[in-house]
């Protein structure tokens, strides 16, 4: 019986020992995620800066989105990306204008969702010289507009348009 009673205090400082050190691994690893993300943290501006590159980019097209993802999320990623690529391929192809696709959950990311205003997905256009960001707008009406999709295509299209034109 001792034994019995010694072996059960035994197994439950072996499973006190091992939830005692699954804590305080996943402790440390948590405050070296936060001190990694400190320190490589970049101002907003800065991150456009080195995003944009050596090359000045005039235009990008920013989808804003995070999980979870349902059919209406992705379909406005899609008509997006479709009204970018096939309306403004000669501008894609050339560098004058940029698709890019953000996780705003991402650590790295959340300085959008501030410089924007976002809440939830977005089609945000960013007019960025020479890494500076010189103006903005978000398509704040593809929400309305999703349910048709030629609708929707020739809204982000003359959206584009007139901001590639700068008005």
């Amino acid at each position: 019986m001792f034994r019995e009673k010694h072996a059960g205090m035994e197994s439950d400082h072996m499973l006190k020992t091992t939830v005692t050190a699954l804590l305080l691994g996943f402790v440390a690893l948590s405050i070296a995620r936060l001190a990694h993300d400190e320190i490589f943290k970049a101002p907003a501006d800065e991150t456009l800066a080195a995003e944009a590159g050596d090359r000045a980019r005039e235009m990008i097209v920013y989808y804003f989105w995070e999980p979870p993802r349902c059919d209406t999320c992705r379909k406005l990623e899609a008509y997006t990306l479709e009204a970018v690529r096939d309306g403004f391929a000669d501008a894609m192809k050339s560098g004058r204008l940029e698709w890019r696709m953000v996780d705003v959950s991402e650590p790295q990311n959340e300085h959008f969702t501030k410089r924007y205003g976002l809440f939830t997905k977005s089609v945000v256009l960013s007019h960025v010289e020479a890494g500076k960001e010189m103006r903005w707008k978000n398509l704040e009406e593809i929400w309305l507009r999703v349910g048709d999709k030629a609708d929707y295509l020739a809204y982000i299209r003359t959206e584009v348009e007139k901001f590639l034109k700068g008005e």
